[in-house]
C-alpha cells in the first residue's frame, strides 16, 4: 500500500510548478526581453544557449515536481539533483549585471506605460538580488534536507 502524500510534499511541489510555469510564461510572452537582459553579462552567442538550457531546467522542475506528488522515488532524487544544481550554480542563474539590467528594464518599461511615474527600480536591485539569494537557498536547502530524511525517504519506495 502506498504512503499517503505529506502536506510539505505537496506544498514544494506546487512551489516548483508555479514557479516554473511563471517562468515559462516570461519565456513565451517576452522572448526579446531575456535576450536584452541576459546578455548583459554573457557573450551574445551564449545567449540562446542559456535561453533554451532554463527552458530545459523548468520543463525538467515541473516533470520533478509531478513526481513528487506521484512519490516517485528517482523524482526525488531528480528534486535534490535540482537543489544542489540550483545551489551550486545560483551565482550564474541571477547573475548581478543580469539583474541590474532586468531593473533599467523595468525602470524603462514602466515609464513607457505609465507616463508621468518615475520609479527606479536600480535603487532596489541589490537588495532584492540578495533577497534572491537568500530565497534560493532557504528554499532548496530546505528541499534538500527534507527529501533527504529517512521518514520522508519511505514515503518515496
Amino acid at each position: 500500500m502506498k504512503n499517503k502524500i505529506t502536506p510539505s510534499t505537496i506544498v514544494f511541489s506546487v512551489l516548483i510548478l508555479m514557479s516554473s510555469a511563471a517562468a515559462i510564461h516570461q519565456y513565451i510572452t517576452s522572448h526579446q526581453w531575456y535576450g536584452y537582459v541576459v546578455s548583459a553579462s554573457m557573450p551574445d552567442w551564449l545567449v540562446p544557449i542559456r535561453y533554451y538550457f532554463s527552458w530545459s531546467l523548468r520543463i525538467f522542475g515541473i516533470v520533478v515536481a509531478v513526481g513528487l506528488l506521484a512519490q516517485r522515488e528517482i523524482f526525488r532524487k531528480l528534486g535534490i539533483w535540482l537543489g544542489v544544481f540550483t545551489l551550486l550554480t545560483v551565482y550564474w542563474k541571477h547573475h548581478p549585471d543580469t539583474f541590474f539590467r532586468h531593473t533599467q528594464y523595468l525602470t524603462e518599461e514602466y515609464a513607457y506605460r505609465f507616463p508621468g511615474l518615475v520609479i527606479d527600480f536600480s535603487v532596489f536591485a541589490k537588495d532584492a538580488l540578495i533577497a534572491l539569494y537568500v530565497f534560493e537557498f532557504i528554499f532548496w536547502g530546505l528541499f534538500i534536507f527534507y527529501f533527504t530524511r529517512p521518514s520522508i525517504k519511505k514515503h518515496f519506495r
